[in-house]
């Protein structure tokens, strides 16, 4: 059977002082002597009390937690991620709530304005879009945020993202020149996605100076597995392989791979497939994604250290970290290096 936690009032009933003693004496406040604020620690320690966050935030205290909001909980690409955040906070003592926005960005603020309500010094939130200017409200109350992954649209925010643009480029650089070059982009509502199709567009152009965009982009509206099956069923209706596809995400990647699969398609010699992202179970899969790579892990770090940093000392208004990124190359290409 679980064990509640002890209150203040249950504390203060043993002691036989008012709540209110208990709590100043366990805030090293108010005029109690050393001996029965000493005493008072004591049996607080001993059953194991634990202040309540709630509590704390409806006094205005900070809580040494904070919120991060991602768009699904079954996304791989924020394992990394996640533990990258955890080890930052476990190292200054802060702990964490997750919840999901499901890609919604209604269902985005509200989840944050949840979070903000349970008391968060500060979210982390990976935006279904750019338009965050509900976040505004957040930080005059003091509740700074941090973007991962994309970012805003005019850059007032802190964010910690990839060199997208580059990426796609990595990309287009990477794939067959020979073969019909093509992108399966995601939504154009987001940053990571329109510089990843940008990227990979300016380096097509060098080697095809009139290559008309709607011919080499099919856009989808959700970066998924499914998505990039549909994807596939679409261009093969259009084109006649050899191909050559990068993939907007790596999830995206492995629905190509498996429509391939499926279709009878040899990999890389009908298509050959580059994702980005690098998530931690490609090494898994029998035939390993050729991708482009994000520091994930370390994405996680920088957000929650500029995060903290933006809480204990001040805000850190629109400051951007971009990590680099690089080609890993697997079995779904021609090219075998780097």
């Amino acid at each position: 059977m679980r064990q509640k936690n002890v209150t203040i009032r249950q504390l203060a009933e043993i002691l036989q002082v008012t709540p209110t003693t208990v709590s100043l004496a366990l805030r090293g406040k108010g005029k109690i002597s050393e001996a029965r604020r000493a005493e008072i620690r004591k049996l607080a320690a001993k059953l194991n009390y634990t202040p309540s966050s709630v509590a704390q935030a409806l006094r205005g205290s900070a809580t040494h937690t904070i919120g991060v909001i991602i768009n699904f909980f079954d996304n791989p690409f924020f394992c990394a991620v996640f533990a990258g955040i955890e080890a930052e906070m476990k190292r200054r003592s802060y702990s964490f709530w997750v919840a999901q926005s499901g890609d919604d960005p209604a269902q985005e603020q509200q989840q944050a304005r949840q979070l903000i309500a349970r008391g968060v010094d500060g979210i982390i939130v990976l935006p279904c879009g750019q338009d965050m200017r509900y976040l505004e409200n957040f930080r005059r109350r003091g509740k700074p945020s941090v973007l991962i992954g994309n970012q805003d649209r005019g850059g007032l925010f802190a964010a910690v993202v990839a060199d997208n643009l580059r990426g796609g480029e990595i990309a287009a650089r990477n794939l067959c020149m020979q073969r019909m070059r093509l992108h399966i982009a995601g939504p154009e509502n987001q940053s990571m996605s329109r510089l990843r199709c940008q990227g990979f567009m300016n380096m097509l152009r060098e080697s095809q100076p009139d290559s008309d965009p709607a011919e080499h982009i099919h856009r989808i509206n959700r970066m998924g597995h499914a998505e990039g099956y549909t994807a596939m069923v679409a261009i093969m209706q259009k084109y006649t392989p050899p191909l050559s596809i990068f993939a907007v995400n790596d999830e995206t990647g492995l629905g190509v791979l498996k429509f391939c699969r499926r279709m009878g398609l040899s990999v890389p010699g009908e298509v050959e497939i580059i994702g980005f992202g690098d998530i931690a179970f490609l090494d898994m899969i029998n035939m390993r994604l050729s991708t482009v790579r994000i520091p994930a892990e370390q994405m996680g770090r920088e957000a929650a250290r500029m995060l903290l940093r933006s809480i204990e000392n001040g805000d850190e208004h629109g400051s951007l970290t971009m990590l680099e990124t690089s080609f890993v190359p697997g079995e779904t290409t021609l090219k075998t290096s780097a």
